[in-house]
C-alpha cells in the first residue's frame, strides 16, 4: 500500500532527493523519515479539526503583534487574500476568551 501525503500550501513534503538521502541511511533514516511525514500528517489533522489552536500563522504575524503591543491602532494593509480578514478575527477571538468580561 503506497502513502500519499495530504496536500497543504504551506507544509511541503520534503523533496525526492532528501527522500532519498533518508533512505540511503538505511532503517534508521526511513524510520526518521516516517517519523517526520507522520508529523506532517498529525499537524494537518490538527489543523482541520482545530484551526484556532493549531491553525498555520505566518511570521509576520509576530511582527505585527509586537508592533500592535505599542499602539491603540494598527493599519494593515494588503492585496487579496492576504490574509488581513483572518488575522484581524483571530485577534479578536483570543482578545475575548483571554479576558474576563472583554467588551469587543
Amino acid at each position: 500500500m503506497a502513502f500519499t501525503p495530504t496536500p497543504h500550501p504551506v507544509l511541503v513534503v520534503p523533496s525526492q532527493d532528501k527522500i532519498r538521502s533518508f533512505v540511503e541511511r538505511g532503517e534508521e533514516g526511513t524510520a526518521e523519515l516516517a517519523r517526520i511525514l507522520e508529523q506532517r500528517e498529525e499537524l494537518i489533522r490538527l489543523e482541520k479539526e482545530d484551526p484556532y489552536r493549531y491553525g498555520y500563522e505566518p511570521p509576520h504575524w509576530n511582527d505585527a503583534d509586537e508592533l500592535w503591543k505599542g499602539c491603540g491602532e494598527l493599519l494593515i494593509q494588503g492585496g487579496n487574500r492576504a490574509g488581513k480578514s483572518e488575522f484581524a478575527a483571530k485577534r479578536i477571538v483570543q482578545m475575548m476568551t483571554a479576558k474576563k468580561g472583554a467588551k469587543v
